[in-house]
């Protein structure tokens, strides 16, 4: 949510200028040292490009230039400059995680409020979009977040719903029937299950239609996958940082690859977990408060979600 300048009405009344001006949009950090490193960043990944550039040039040069060499030529010059930012993100990143002590609130000062164990205060809804999917494994995933959240001493303050968008009839009644008899387990009156008989929107207009009606009156909101899984630790971390810093409006985690049973999934997983850190960290540097939102697995302050978070239905068709 963007820091706001002063406007014509702030003039009228007399007020001064807002504090956080020179500030980035969630008052992390200052806009002309963000600006320096996106600089930085601009100016490390042209010298990578044109070094790559120049090297596969010369190869394709050597005898003269054939058109499928050409067409190969254009495809890198099209490609590469994903996969230097990649790399630069990664280098920027392997040097913060182990170059610099203070590498992590380098990149991310609100890290300092999730350490601790300052006390929570704020409502959270942690909601679960489900769609005719087999809802065993979602529903063993809420139950271990709860007991987790229980065992924090905070699972007052965490009511779960599940969302379901499900149109099979029998998948439909499963989850009705499972979850009237894991109720107990998933918090008793602190778990809610609700199906819509019209999927209007999809998944967003199922994520709307939550915050619009039953989670309005919650602070913040959890969103989640089917196959989410998340520990009391990193919510609880999540919602420290939120009360600390009431300008974050969205605080996305790190999410990472499930063990699988497929090879591919596995190895996937396995650079998830050993590549992912320093390239987002990277990343992170350059990008200060403006990073991605993944859609599940983040910390949401909910009445600016629903004010600001609502994309238009475009013209035309589909």
């Amino acid at each position: 949510m963007a820091t706001p300048g002063v406007t014509t009405t702030d003039a009228i009344a007399g007020l001064s200028p807002d504090p956080d001006r020179g500030l980035t949009p969630a008052g992390l950090q200052p806009r002309a040292m963000l600006a320096r490193r996106r600089t930085l960043f601009l100016v490390l990944c042209a010298v990578m490009f044109a070094g790559l550039s120049a090297g596969i040039f010369s190869v394709f040069a050597a005898g003269g230039f054939v058109l499928t060499e050409c067409v190969i030529l254009a495809m890198f010059l099209l490609g590469a400059p994903w996969t230097v930012m990649g790399m630069a993100n990664a280098v920027l990143g392997l040097w913060l995680l182990h170059g610099r002590r203070d590498g992590v609130l380098a990149v991310a000062p609100h890290m300092a409020a999730a350490t601790g164990d300052a006390p929570v205060r704020m409502r959270t809804a942690v909601a679960m979009t489900i769609r005719n999917e087999d809802p065993t494994a979602s529903f063993a995933k809420m139950i271990e977040m709860r007991r987790s959240l229980d065992e924090s001493g905070y699972g007052h303050l965490f009511d779960f719903y599940f969302l379901s968008d499900t149109t099979d009839p029998a998948i439909a009644e499963t989850e009705e029937r499972i979850f009237e008899r894991l109720r107990g387990r998933l918090g008793g009156a602190q778990v809610h299950y609700r199906r819509r008989d019209k999927n209007t929107g999809y998944k967003a207009g199922n994520v709307r239609d939550f915050l619009m009606n039953q989670g309005r009156d919650y602070p913040f909101y959890l969103p989640l996958d089917s196959d989410s899984l998340m520990t009391a630790d990193a919510i609880l971390r999540l919602v420290r940082i939120m009360e600390a810093h009431p300008k974050i409006g969205i605080l996305q985690t790190l999410a990472t690859g499930l063990p699988s049973e497929s090879l591919f999934a596995r190895l996937f997983q396995f650079g998830m977990r050993h590549g992912m850190r320093s390239f987002t960290m990277g990343a992170a540097w350059w990008q200060g408060d403006c990073g991605p939102y993944w859609g599940h697995n983040a910390l949401i302050r909910t009445a600016v979600f629903r004010r600001s978070c609502r994309l238009p239905v475009l013209p035309g068709n589909p």
